[in-house]
């Protein structure tokens, strides 16, 4: 299976994360989908699924975020539950960041490490729980597929400040999940229609505060 990017991808992306990019940031995506693939072959960190649309599915919808972090001006960020990269390596990639990836799986652990000595990205992976953090390393984090929107800002419920701006990639099941998370917390809300599926919006959360 070939994971070079495909011609018309690349234009997408560069479309998508709203910035030229160069033959050699592909090069680093491809170097780490050919990680990810050796290392779910062993260890099933994607399903085998996944492989037919990975640059559609998984890399664009990463680094439609890209935009969105550069224009809080956030020169790091932090992904939670970085499970197998995604956003987190993409974004990493894109440059112009530090990326610190929160996961508390030790095998996905010691991928993303490989990951990070291999392609020389500056990739920091903190193999702790949400909940466990002492601080969230970064003012600007992001989150993929880890859990409905109270349950991340309830894991955070004892780190969220002020200055934290939370981006989340969801599906259809958006406005449900702010519904119930607006029972627990308050919070300023932006969403984003997705540039990569019909039903997907991003939700960019801000001032966030448990309620009494």
């Amino acid at each position: 299976m070939s994971l070079q990017c495909p011609s018309d991808i690349a234009a997408q992306l560069s479309l998508v994360a709203e910035t030229n990019v160069s033959r050699e940031t592909l090069s680093l995506i491809e170097l780490y989908l050919e990680k990810l693939k050796e290392a779910s072959d062993k260890q099933n960190l994607l399903g085998p699924k996944e492989w037919d649309r990975i640059w559609s599915r998984h890399v664009l919808d990463s680094a439609q975020l890209y935009p969105l972090v550069k224009r809080a001006n956030a020169t790091a960020l932090t992904d939670l539950g970085a499970g197998g990269g995604f956003p987190g390596v993409v974004l990493s990639a894109l440059g112009g960041m530090d990326v610190h990836l929160v996961e508390s799986s030790q095998k996905k652990c010691r991928f993303l490490e490989h990951v990070s000595r291999e392609t020389s990205l500056p990739l920091h992976v903190v193999c702790q729980r949400v909940e466990s953090l002492a601080a969230f390393p970064s003012r600007a984090i992001v989150s993929r597929a880890l859990a409905p929107v109270h349950q991340v800002l309830s894991w955070g419920s004892r780190l969220w400040r002020k200055e934290h701006c939370l981006f989340l990639l969801k599906g259809q099941q958006a406005a449900e999940e702010l519904l119930t998370a607006r029972s627990l917390f308050r919070f300023d809300v932006e969403s984003v229609p997705s540039k990569t599926s019909e039903h997907g919006t991003i939700l960019v959360l801000q001032n966030i505060k448990i309620k009494k």
